[in-house]
């Protein structure tokens, strides 16, 4: 079982509980003469525990990932909303050729669904889709080709042909990571951040396409101890 599977439903439980409770002590005729009444006490004990537990997840996820973490968490939830339909016409107008990297940009997690499945559909309108986004990978601007193939749907083949070249964009990134007396403590931070995220996700998705990416992934995290 994952640890997602693990923490999860508390997650989820806890604030349920938390505004059933709330709404309970706003409307205590809900609950008066009838058996409801003695779920208070545990209720607000749940209370406490969510307001503790999220304190401390606050904490542990400032102290991890530092304000840059905290300012992509940002930007997700200002893209809940979805795209401007100047931004979405923007997207449109791409030339897949001309602009690939810029669209690769625009389709990983962090933008917009509607931007993010626009920009996907622009890329793959290039007629040699695959190769493009191969040589992307292979010698293009790493965080944005590897992205695109972390987050991105991707057929069983699609991910076969690009399992190799995902390889050899993470080798390159990783050969960047500068040595801990060129660099701060918080920029080796934000690359273990990015780059453990990325290897778990790239692992699972190029499962069974040939391409190992433990010895890379030791190499990873001998380079970025310093950033702890």
């Amino acid at each position: 079982m994952s640890p997602r599977a693990l923490y999860l439903p508390f997650i989820c439980v806890v604030p349920l509980a938390t505004m059933l409770l709330v709404v309970l002590s706003l409307n205590p005729g809900l609950t008066s003469g009838s058996a409801p009444a003695w779920l208070r006490v545990p209720l607000a004990g749940f209370a406490a525990l969510s307001l503790v537990g999220c304190a401390v997840f606050a904490g542990h996820w400032l102290i991890r990932d530092g304000v840059a973490g905290m300012a992509v968490f940002a930007l997700r939830v200002a893209h809940l909303g979805g795209s401007s339909q100047e931004e979405l016409a923007k997207i449109a107008a791409m030339d897949p050729e001309l602009d690939f990297e810029s669209l690769l940009w625009r389709a990983n997690r962090d933008a917009a669904t509607d931007a993010r499945e626009a920009a996907t559909d622009r890329l793959r309108s290039h007629p040699r889709f695959l190769e493009r986004l191969a040589n992307e990978l292979e010698s293009g601007h790493v965080e944005p080709a590897v992205a695109f193939v972390r987050d991105a749907q991707l057929s069983a083949n699609e991910l076969k042909q690009l399992a190799r070249p995902s390889l050899r964009a993470m080798d390159r990134w990783v050969n960047r990571i500068p040595a801990p007396n060129y660099t701060t403590a918080k920029h080796l931070r934000d690359l273990r951040r990015w780059g453990t995220e990325t290897f778990r996700v790239l692992k699972e998705k190029l499962a069974g396409t040939g391409v190992d990416f433990a010895p890379l992934l030791e190499e990873f995290e001998d380079r970025v101890q310093a950033g702890k």
